[in-house]
């Protein structure tokens, strides 16, 4: 036998037996052999030359002998990773025990997203990324923004990490900034109780003017002079047009002062 075909054999032989533990059945089921698989986490799905076997928690799936492809995957709504596949010929009246390793990963988003992800000093990607949580801590950093360190007690029981990156600035830019605002703040109170004072002081006014209007119509039919009349007459016209304009004032005001509280 060539040199070169002996050693390719004792390869195969040595990487199966490292990876695959059959043991004889007893005999009550002839032409059969069976899978276990023991992984420590659920939710993975098994399959045998890709058709779905079924869910590997707890169960033991049954298999016919000959050349096999095996293989465990996640379930699509969780963040794990599994890339664990087997293929080979499968004996009858055997067991076979499988150890299965998975890998968690966690989403990483920042806000604005781009933002460069650092584990280890090296520069792993942007955000969103996806990193497991086996890594060590993880440096988000981005140019005009202050970098954030995440320490591994921070994510070991999440599966999505959100950050809203702060803007950084130079302190001199802050203060005119809070000084701004500040003077904004201010300004906007007293526009605000401005027009609340206009409000109240438009409405009294426009009851105020229709109630004398209404008063001198109500003297007009006793009046007798002639000057009497004419003066009734432009008293109500005179009330009522400040009346008008009280109320006009009063709506407008009112519904400025909508729009501020609603602002606000």
């Amino acid at each position: 036998m060539p040199m070169n075909k002996t050693l390719s054999i004792l390869a195969f032989l040595l990487f199966y037996s490292s990876v695959v533990r059959t043991q004889p059945i007893d005999g009550d089921v002839e032409g059969i052999a069976f899978i276990k698989i023991n992984s420590s986490e659920e939710g993975l799905l098994f399959y045998i030359d890709d058709s779905l076997a079924g869910a590997l928690t707890g169960n033991e799936f049954e298999i016919g002998p000959g050349y096999h492809k095996l293989r465990v995957s996640s379930v699509t709504d969780s963040w794990m990773a599994v890339d664990w596949t087997w293929q080979g010929t499968i004996i009858a009246d055997s067991i076979y025990t499988f150890n299965v390793e998975t890998n968690q990963f966690i989403m990483l988003n920042t806000i604005p997203f781009g933002a460069k992800v650092i584990i280890n000093g090296e520069n792993v990607g942007t955000t969103p990324f996806m990193f497991e949580k086996s890594s060590e801590a993880v440096e988000i950093i981005m140019s005009n923004y202050m970098p954030v360190r995440l320490e591994a007690s921070q994510w070991y029981d999440k599966e999505f990490i959100d950050i809203t990156l702060v803007n950084e600035m130079p302190s001199e830019e802050f203060e005119s900034i809070q000084l701004i605002n500040g003077i904004t703040n201010r300004r906007d109170k007293i526009l605000t109780r401005s027009t609340f004072l206009l409000t109240g002081l438009s409405g009294i006014a426009a009851v105020y003017f229709k109630f004398e209007a209404d008063k001198a119509f109500k003297k007009l039919p006793d009046a007798i002079l002639l000057e009497d009349q004419i003066y009734l007459k432009d008293r109500i016209k005179k009330y009522d047009d400040f009346a008008a304009v009280s109320f006009g004032t009063f709506q407008a005001a009112f519904l400025y002062s909508i729009y501020r509280v609603i602002r606000r």
